[in-house]
């Protein structure tokens, strides 16, 4: 099959470390698979270049995009990336490049099978009236096939699609990529981290809806009865240097490290002692996997389907996401009694063992919805 994976821009975020592992096992399974790009990645840490991929390198946000929604632009640049490619799969995650690749799918031979990823709560993103008419009006009706993270979201994603073939397929982990290359005790020099510190991690988009200021505010607080403690926190984005001047003002500056985007981020969670996720709003985000994968203990809001990852008070901790007295307690019960930490790692390395899915299988699962769209279509189309 052609099939071409289109993401916002080539960074370190889920969706996008998700669609390069699988553009490459689909590779690997004889597939031919063209990675498009609509806007820049990041100065530093972005991912490096594929093997076959187009970057195309439009404006976001430019004053079409925020007046009237719509860019003429990126709309007719992505389609021509896509008639020159020929493509027989077009599959798309999420934000602007749902709505311009609906358009684009529609004015190609065939169509291709359009394929949307669910990746967060549905409909979360979907707001104000203006998106919502013209998402629930001409963009979902458009999509012929939908994968979800979370089985949770399927009957939502059925709504909002109410035409497409809607399936649960988790995120496959490319196991052998997160595999640690340093030791802990390299990566604790590396950043300054003393060996016996107590340390917690978080990994991800420094975005509003992360709301890594929570984190902080508790991390603060958990100073004060543990000083020793350290936190990492991988990655970067809009807020990144609000992010820094809240540390130094919470009087903690130097308690954190700011590491940016970091491509071995497997070294780091198996430095740390847990990782923390602190989302107003999540599907099933990656690092949850990750550090199940690797044997560390999670504390984490409980949003989204995070709860289908993290068994609490089994392999983590959940907390309202806005009980920050909780997400205090919680941080401050790991990070106090390592020998607890290291029971619920082992628990969730254990559960990883017998519920987490390799790339493989996830890739395996696509290529299944992937034939049975293209047959529907070809069934409908003779109909």
């Amino acid at each position: 099959m052609r099939i071409a994976l289109i993401s916002p821009r080539p960074q370190r975020r889920g969706a996008e470390v998700f669609a390069r592992d699988l553009a490459e096992e689909l590779r690997r399974r004889r597939h031919t698979v063209r990675e498009i790009y609509l806007y820049p990645g990041p100065t530093t840490g972005g991912l490096p270049e594929s093997c076959d991929e187009w970057r195309l390198d439009l404006q976001s946000r430019g004053w079409s995009e925020r007046l009237l929604g719509w860019s003429r632009t990126t709309g007719s640049r992505l389609r021509e990336a896509l008639a020159a490619f020929g493509p027989e799969v077009v599959q798309v995650s999420g934000g602007n490049s749902v709505k311009y690749t609906a358009a684009a799918v529609g004015r190609l031979p065939g169509p291709p099978l359009f394929v949307y990823r669910n990746i967060g709560e549905p409909g979360r993103w979907v707001n104000g009236w203006r998106r919502r008419l013209l998402y629930h009006r001409y963009v979902f009706p458009r999509v012929d096939a939908a994968a979800t993270v979370a089985r949770e979201f399927v009957p939502q994603v059925e709504r909002l699609c109410p035409h497409a073939m809607v399936r649960f397929i988790p995120s496959g982990l490319d196991t052998d990529r997160l595999a640690p290359t340093a030791s802990p005790a390299e990566v604790r020099q590396e950043v300054d981290t003393g060996t016996d510190a107590p340390v917690a991690l978080f990994a991800g988009q420094l975005s509003p809806e992360k709301r890594v200021d929570r984190l902080l505010r508790a991390f603060a607080e958990v100073t004060r009865s543990l000083p020793s403690a350290v936190l990492w926190i991988a990655g970067r984005g809009p807020l990144t240097d609000e992010l820094v001047a809240q540390a130094t003002d919470l009087g903690i500056a130097d308690r954190v490290r700011f590491l940016g985007n970091r491509p071995d981020v497997g070294n780091f969670i198996a430095a740390a002692d847990l990782v923390a996720l602190t989302s107003d709003t999540e599907g099933l985000a990656g690092i949850l996997s990750e550090a199940a994968a690797l044997g560390r203990p999670v504390v984490a809001t409980r949003v989204g389907a995070t709860a289908e990852i993290v068994a609490d008070g089994e392999t983590g901790l959940l907390v309202d996401p806005d009980d920050e007295a909780a997400l205090t307690d919680a941080l401050l019960a790991l990070l106090t009694d390592p020998q607890r930490t290291t029971a619920m790692g082992e628990a969730a390395a254990r559960r990883f063992g017998t519920g987490g899915t390799p790339l493989e299988e996830t890739a395996e699962a696509y290529e299944s919805l992937y034939r049975d769209g293209l047959e529907r279509l070809l069934s409908e189309a003779q109909s």
